[in-house]
């Protein structure tokens, strides 16, 4: 999502209420920045700032089960400073989840509360956290097609990269590439074999997805590095899901052994992170600092997937890699 709307949440992954706006977040086409407060801690400062924006008193912000059982004289009207002193020691004292975008902040009980601080809503239905779980909409369109790509798709392709160069760090291209190096881009993979598809809905390509070498030099020629792109108002809608299954088939089927996701702005492009996880994807390392864009410095998460059997074997030589290093590409 752009970086002209940023949303954060301040979440507890053990809390209900917060996977569930977290949900809502991503249905709606959203990569938060999620902060998880018990384990990165509070202060006094950000408590404050917190508890203003979102008009609400300390006291309000008490979440009462712990502080009942626990520490009960916090909910005396004398508590006064006690309670922020409490939740900087007790992190999970604190309400949850809170969520923050140009719109205000808000404490997000129930889940509804949520939509009031979006510019989007999310596809399709969901629920309260009082009455069952939320539904995004995860299912692609039943019109959806994916087939491979060819030069004709350029124009579109172009425009989904381009929206998602210029509003969001998932690439660390700063200035959109036109369509002439699109099209050289896309003749040097799908010249070389390479995988390359798009997702199409009633004649219109709504996402592209393709798999290139993960490095030049030819020791890495058994390694891909795979990428997906969606137009805006298609993510969150399974779309992504359609095209990775489909890259994956084609590079086990060239003879693939890894295959590797370089995820730009890792911590806060929570929705590929998931969809890389529900894929078999493996966290294998964080680049810190690796990147600057809109102003701030990003982190690079590292996925792996292992293909035929990873390294418990030698090479097919009538594979992709193996071929194109033999033709000396």
């Amino acid at each position: 999502m752009s970086d002209a709307f940023p949303v954060v949440i301040y979440h507890n992954p053990a809390c209900g209420t917060s996977r569930k706006v977290l949900a809502v977040l991503e249905a709606a086409g959203y990569s938060p920045e999620v902060i998880e407060y018990l384990s990165a801690g509070w202060t006094r400062g950000q408590l404050l700032a917190l508890f203003a924006a979102a008009g609400i008193s300390p006291r309000e912000a008490l979440r009462e089960k712990e502080t009942r059982a626990d520490h009960p004289h916090l909910l005396d009207d004398s508590a006064g400073n006690d309670i922020i002193a409490a939740m900087i020691a007790h992190p999970a004292l604190v309400q949850r989840p809170f969520v923050a975008t140009p719109r205000g902040v808000r404490l997000c009980r129930p889940v509804e509360q949520v939509l009031g601080l979006l510019d989007r809503r999310p596809l399709g239905d969901f629920i309260g956290h009082d009455v069952g779980t939320v539904r995004a909409a995860q299912e692609p369109p039943a019109d959806l097609y994916i087939r491979a790509a060819s030069p004709e798709d350029i124009p579109a392709i172009t425009a989904i990269y381009a929206h998602a160069v210029s509003n969001g760090t998932a690439s660390y291209e700063l200035t959109p590439p036109g369509e002439d190096e699109m099209a050289r881009r896309y003749a040097a993979l799908a010249g070389s074999g390479y995988p390359y598809f798009v997702a199409e809905r009633t004649g219109e390509v709504i996402g592209y997805a393709y798999a290139g070498p993960f490095r030049p030099r030819p020791a890495y020629r058994f390694m891909a590095e795979n990428s997906i792109y969606l137009a805006p108002d298609m993510q969150g809608r399974g779309v992504g899901r359609r095209l990775l299954v489909h890259l994956i088939e084609e590079l086990e089927q060239l003879g693939f052994r890894q295959v590797v996701a370089v995820i730009g702005d890792g911590r806060r492009n929570q929705a590929s992170v998931r969809l890389h996880e529900a894929m078999g994807f493996q966290q294998a390392g964080v680049i810190e600092g690796s990147g600057f864009k809109f102003g701030r410095w990003l982190d690079t998460l590292l996925m792996q997937k292992t293909l035929n059997g990873g390294a418990t074997g030698l090479p097919d030589p009538a594979s992709l890699p193996e071929r194109l290093f033999d033709a000396g590409r």
